[in-house]
């Protein structure tokens, strides 16, 4: 009931011209919106990869409308979630975070998330959470516990 009276307040209230484009300051300069270009042009190359068949000039073409629908895809998410941030935030709390996501230390931290990110990955093996939280889940209650080999039912 309490969500939906959160939900219900947010829809209510709309947000000002400026915190709108406070909100759309942020999400353009925050980390989807600098990690949305990086990610489509990964999917595109991987798509020119299981292509071969492509020439060289549908592969150029394939890459300029990647470049468009990437444009699209972040002017849509700069603009549902700028006008989620001027819901939940307050004017001084977006001017504080649109100035350090232009900051010149934001620009670097940015930079440096996907390194940092595949790193810890790396030496971690991977997070497997679902797995983690089924053998966490069962050996507290002998619950959802993979079943031994030969007995498909479990315990």
């Amino acid at each position: 009931m309490m969500i939906l009276t959160m939900v219900m307040a947010l829809a209510a209230a709309a947000p000002s011209a400026e915190a709108e484009a406070l909100g759309q300051r942020i999400a353009r300069t925050g980390t989807l919106g600098a990690m949305l270009p990086q990610a489509t042009e990964a999917e595109t190359q991987q798509m020119i990869a299981a292509h071969p068949e492509l020439t060289d000039a549908e592969r150029a073409t394939l890459r300029e409308t990647g470049v468009e629908v990437t444009e699209s895809a972040l002017a849509r998410l700069t603009k549902a979630l700028g006008t989620a941030y001027a819901q939940i935030l307050s004017v001084e709390d977006m001017e504080a975070i649109a100035a350090f996501n232009e900051s010149p230390a934001a620009s670097a931290y940015r930079k440096a998330q996907p390194v940092a990110t595949a790193s810890a990955m790396k030496s971690l093996g991977g997070l497997d959470f679902k797995g983690e939280l089924t053998a966490a889940f069962c050996k507290k209650t002998g619950k959802l516990c993979a079943a031994p080999k030969g007995n498909p039912n479990g315990r």
